[in-house]
């Protein structure tokens, strides 16, 4: 009698939630969610009229619940949109995108961010420009500074523009995703996977040290040259300390962290100085080369003696200027993908997991 309660309570409440989920999500969705509550009552103690009314009243609201739902997966999302109009003659020219609400804002944040580190970078080169790039004119500088921010602007409009153009998937439920996301792994398998990840971050870390060594053995790199190396070197150094706090993580928890997973990625962001450095003087980009085809090594210090780095042709330098520019938009591109779905996914979570 008692079991037979408690199902009718839970039923009931997944039909007030059906009742007001769209028509393409009220199917798998309600699943996802029954089976969340019998686990939750399962794990509480069984199935009874106050366990089921205490994981009823966990999920909360069930109007609200659906709202929620049908908002993440991309039902009810509010849109903004970016248009340029140009009047030429008696007709009008006009082109312009709509992107989900919080992908724009985040666009529109990215592009400030990106804006203060050009004119950080110009103003430093400036100020710095007879101590570290001698024989540099300032008008060039701001010049090429003006130009770096156009440029941005335009590759990240396209891109976001390219973005609108890919629908959205409204067919796949999230809340499958997310809950089998947040299962827990058997003790083995997540101490192996953390054990994983914890080579995987001194490995990197290392190879960082090695590489930060190797730039400041070089005395014949230029300024930009070796603000890249160095650049890569901390975002390395960055990314491995990420995998080790991860694995740690995982042993603790045994789970992954859908935080951790999103901190990681910011790594990239640390390489957006030195690109905007390439693009202000390309000529001072060096590659290295190697100066002899026959090798006579001892110890691994005999192997810098046969790397020499040389600066890139002239003829490449617009090469460089453009490939730096695609850089830094796929890097933002990168990041706001990443922090949108790290968003979705920790909103959805809140609703399932408590």
């Amino acid at each position: 009698m008692g079991e037979s309660k408690a199902i009718e309570i839970i039923e009931d409440y997944l039909n007030k939630v059906r009742e007001n989920l769209p028509e393409g999500l009220n199917g798998e969705i309600v699943e996802e969610l029954r089976s969340h509550i019998i686990e939750m009552i399962n794990e509480r103690g069984g199935l009874t009229v106050e366990n089921a009314k205490w994981a009823i009243s966990r999920m909360g609201d069930p109007i609200k619940l659906a709202e929620e739902i049908a908002r993440e997966e991309g039902y009810v999302k509010k849109k903004k949109r970016f248009e340029v109009s140009i009047r030429w003659g008696d007709k009008d020219y006009r082109w312009g995108f709509e992107l989900n609400e919080e992908i724009m804002d985040m666009f529109k944040s990215f592009l400030w961010f990106l804006i203060f580190i050009v004119l950080f970078t110009s103003l430093g080169s400036i100020a710095y420009s007879f101590a570290i790039l001698p024989n540099n004119n300032v008008l060039d500088v701001l010049i090429n500074s003006i130009g770096v921010l156009i440029s941005l602007v335009v590759f990240l409009m396209i891109a976001m523009w390219l973005l609108s153009l890919f629908p959205e998937d409204k067919k796949k439920p999230i809340v499958r995703k997310v809950v089998k996301r947040k299962m827990m792994l058997s003790p083995r398998a997540s101490y192996i996977k953390a054990g994983g990840l914890m080579i995987g971050g001194f490995f990197t870390i290392i190879i960082s040290i090695v590489l930060g060594w190797l730039v400041l053995s070089y005395a014949s790199l230029t300024f930009v040259t070796k603000f890249l190396a160095l650049s890569i070197a901390v975002s390395m150094a960055y990314e491995g300390s990420i995998l080790i706090a991860h694995s740690i993580y995982l042993a603790l928890e045994g789970r992954k962290s859908h935080t951790l997973e999103f901190v990681g990625s910011l790594s990239s962001l640390i390489l957006i100085p030195s690109l905007v450095l390439i693009n202000l003087y390309p000529n001072q980009l060096q590659i290295p080369v190697l100066t002899s085809t026959r090798f006579e090594i001892e110890s691994f210090l005999d192997i810098i003696k046969y790397i020499q780095f040389v600066n890139i042709s002239s003829e490449y330098n617009v090469l460089a200027q453009v490939l730096s520019i695609v850089l830094i938009v796929a890097i933002v591109l990168y990041v706001v993908v990443k922090a949108a779905t790290y968003s979705r996914e920790r909103k959805l979570s809140s609703l399932l997991y408590f």
